[in-house]
């Protein structure tokens, strides 16, 4: 029977946990324990005036993984209960988001978490498997295997380039100025598992990039719909980027709370004065819905 839990633990003297600083040395780690075929451990480290626990799979860029889990977490400070939580979370394969609790100075830390995984699928990316990862991608520095059905279903820009006849005989594609982290994460939606767009908000305008890129319309679909949910100010700022990769949706929202002033002084930019020509500051859709605004507010005005 596989297993999908454990019980990790750890002890330390407060005042021996340095400030992290992006210094792996000032981390605490505990022994990795596999849980479903993945090596786990506990991480432990001191940041911004407070401590933060995290669980993380070794070497989590092997693998494509999404996951559902359950994780309950005590503290004691000197033998006195300090920290209690359960989390019950979905994630991917990338460190999930850590517990964070107030800074501790001295005394003696104690730290006991069971982690249990309740679903999952996964899979591994660093070696040739017939069907699954078949096909060698240079990505920078990184290289791994990915499948050539997979990428060709969903990517009409892969198809042509896996099934053109100087790929298909090397069967390796070198991507050129493509981000890696960026490309990993939009990696699993071409092997149909769920990317929790909410834990990757930092990433998503680089991911949106890469899907707009090699034409990837479901990936287009989710992060639009992921960015509908953002107040008005927050979906503001994503105008630029909601236009260029023809998210019409968010384009149209962002559009219909403007206020009359800013919309003819966006469209004015959007026409040239001499020729009244669309200019390539937005797409055609993109004036078409301003002007549709305008002539809205000035009808109700």
């Amino acid at each position: 029977m596989v297993k999908n839990r454990a019980c990790f633990e750890i002890a330390f003297e407060a005042e021996n946990l340095l400030e992290d600083n992006e210094n792996d040395d000032n981390e605490l780690r505990t022994e990795p324990q596999t849980i479903c075929g993945l090596n786990f451990r506990l991480c432990l480290y001191r940041s911004g005036g407070d401590i933060s626990i995290e669980n993380e799979i070794e070497d989590w860029n092997y693998y494509l993984v999404w996951k559902q889990s359950v994780s309950h977490l005590e503290v004691t400070l000197n033998g006195v209960p300090y920290f209690k939580s359960r989390r019950e979370q979905t994630s991917n394969g990338y460190p999930e988001e850590p517990y964070t609790f107030e800074d501790i100075k001295k005394g003696l830390v104690e730290v006991k978490c069971d982690y249990e995984i309740t679903r999952l699928s996964m899979f591994k990316i660093d070696e040739f498997q017939q069907g699954f990862a078949d096909v060698k991608l240079q990505v920078k520095e990184r290289r791994f295997f990915v499948s050539k059905l997979f990428l060709s279903a969903h990517s009409p820009a892969f198809a042509a380039m896996l099934n053109s006849e100087s790929e298909s005989k090397e069967q390796t594609l070198q991507l050129e100025d493509v981000d890696y982290g960026a490309f990993y994460l939009l990696l699993h939606r071409f092997y149909g598992l769920p990317l929790v767009y909410a834990d990757i908000e930092p990433q998503i305008k680089s991911v949106l990039k890469l899907a707009y890129r090699y034409q990837f319309q479901v990936v287009l679909f989710e992060i639009e719909d992921y960015l509908l949910t953002l107040n008005d100010d927050e979906a503001k700022e994503w105008f630029g980027d909601a236009d260029s990769c023809q998210l019409t949706r968010l384009t149209s929202k962002i559009i219909s709370n403007m206020d009359g002033d800013e919309l003819k002084s966006l469209y004015k930019e959007a026409l040239q004065s001499e020729h009244r020509a669309i200019t390539k500051a937005f797409a055609p859709e993109t004036v078409e819905a301003m002007f549709a605004r305008i002539m809205d507010l000035q009808s109700n005005s």
